[in-house]
């Protein structure tokens, strides 16, 4: 019996050949997206476009190899047969290197989530703020002996990344970024270097040997930086680890499986915390009334006069730092502006010891106030969107999350940089601001109170509403 169509499987990409239109049409639409406000695209409403973001390349038949699972799926949905021909080269070696990270004893689900990696190939780790991502991704790296690469986005953690791996596993570890270009058999890298050097030779030919490439923060996939060096890399093994990796409201998660596979193992916040690994975060919300924004108003003006520059909400929140600190507690600040930063950083009273960083702050003065809250040299710390991924702060005691939004991505993400555990710490307070002041703050609002809700090990309190 001849199939109705067949697929040939390499690494990056997978070709197809069918007689079909149909088919062609079907594994065409599976494999794209809407694109974000194509309704008010002029090419859209011309007929001269369909909308859609296509991930299908027509002249040779080809679409991502992440894809080819949901599309053999919805084929054998429609009835129709198919033949897959796996091309790939398996490059794991005869036998496994021994698991013997130095300086920390892997978690049972940690060892699990290695395990699963090295039975799927590829795919995506769904896991929470402190569930020790880069110990699984450093222990695959050393079970499988391959040549890695691990992409992260920030020039402080990929310092913080290659220490991590030359510590566990005792070897040197290259990197590539921040004005450098030291490969070697282990490589940290940020995207944005690499794509810029794509054509090299020298990079061309060190991105060509790679088995094992692992991407940090993996939600950022759909950005052209990332997606471009992923489908550049040729290697076997493919993983993405995140937080919320198929969060995204433009529809471009498709990307993410494009380039890695679908989601192969799971680690939420409610095992976490039942399991005591997390601190439980109690989270209560204030309700801001004044001033009273006219409903004509863009965005942009709402946000900047009812959050930046809003007398009220900026006075509790400064409120709120004093009555921690005087109760001996640590307090960090997130903004989502660097002026709201400045305007809460002049607020705050002479007494309470406290700095503001931001991205041009530089990664070491950064760091270095990092360590000095955290060793409680430091009452509070405000901050802006840099220490939204890949921070953590285990003596933090109260994370003050100034900068609204409704992104769930960034909504979680921020509740992680309290939730790792330290002596005699139980719970992480979490202080957040119920917006009624205008119609955009308050959908936005009530859309954080409802991501807080759904995690069930999350204590959720309201304050006068």
């Amino acid at each position: 019996m001849i199939a109705d169509v067949t697929f040939s499987v390499n690494n990056i990409r997978t070709t197809f050949s069918t007689s079909s239109y149909h088919v062609i049409r079907l594994i065409d639409h599976l494999t794209s997206f809407p694109a974000k406000g194509y309704q008010f695209s002029e090419r859209f409403r011309q007929g001269l476009w369909d909308g859609r973001i296509h991930l299908l390349y027509k002249p040779n038949l080809s679409f991502p190899t992440g894809l080819l699972p949901p599309v053999l799926k919805e084929l054998d949905v429609n009835g129709y047969s198919y033949q897959v021909n796996d091309v790939r080269v398996d490059p794991t070696p005869p036998s496994l290197y021994p698991l013997q990270l130095k300086g920390v004893e892997l978690r049972e689900y940690q060892l699990e989530a290695i395990k699963e990696g090295l039975k799927q190939k590829r795919g995506i780790y769904n896991m929470v703020a402190n569930t020790g991502k880069t110990e699984v991704a450093i222990g695959l790296t050393q079970v499988l002996g391959l040549k890695t690469l691990f992409l992260t986005h920030r020039k402080d953690l990929l310092y913080q990344t290659q220490e991590r791996f030359r510590l566990r596993l005792g070897r040197e570890v290259g990197v590539i970024g921040d004005g450098k270009f030291e490969p070697d058999f282990i490589t940290i890298a940020l995207p944005e270097s690499l794509r810029r050097r794509l054509r090299d030779k020298e990079v061309k030919d060190f991105v060509r040997g790679v088995g094992l490439l692992i991407c940090d923060e993996a939600h950022r996939m759909p950005a052209p930086t990332y997606y471009k060096v992923f489908q550049s890399c040729p290697a076997f093994y493919r993983f993405g680890f995140s937080g919320t990796p198929l969060s995204r409201e433009d529809g471009r998660d498709m990307m993410l499986v494009a380039a890695t596979g679908e989601v192969i193992y799971s680690v939420g916040h409610d095992f976490m915390i039942q399991e005591e690994f997390s601190v439980k975060p109690i989270i209560t919300f204030y309700k801001v009334q004044t001033p009273k924004l006219p409903e004509y108003l863009d965005y942009e003006n709402v946000y900047q006069r009812g959050v930046v520059e809003c007398e009220e909400r900026n006075n509790l929140i400064v409120e709120k730092v004093k009555e921690a600190v005087g109760k001996d507690k640590t307090v960090l600040v997130l903004v989502k502006l660097i002026r709201h930063g400045e305007i809460l950083d002049s607020l705050m009273p002479k007494s309470i010891k406290h700095r503001f960083v931001w991205g041009e702050s530089g990664s070491k003065e950064r760091v270095e106030e990092k360590l000095k809250l955290d060793k409680k040299k430091l009452d509070a710390l405000v901050t802006s969107t840099i220490f939204d991924e890949g921070v953590d702060i285990p003596s933090l005691d109260v994370l003050v999350l100034a900068g609204g939004g409704r992104s769930e991505i960034k909504i979680l993400q921020r509740i992680g940089r309290g939730l790792r555990k330290s002596k005699g710490k139980r719970d992480v307070e979490v202080v957040e601001f119920f917006d009624s002041h205008h119609r955009y703050l308050l959908k936005h609002s009530l859309k954080r109170f409802r991501e807080y809700s759904d995690e069930r090990s999350f204590e959720v309190r309201r304050v006068g509403w």
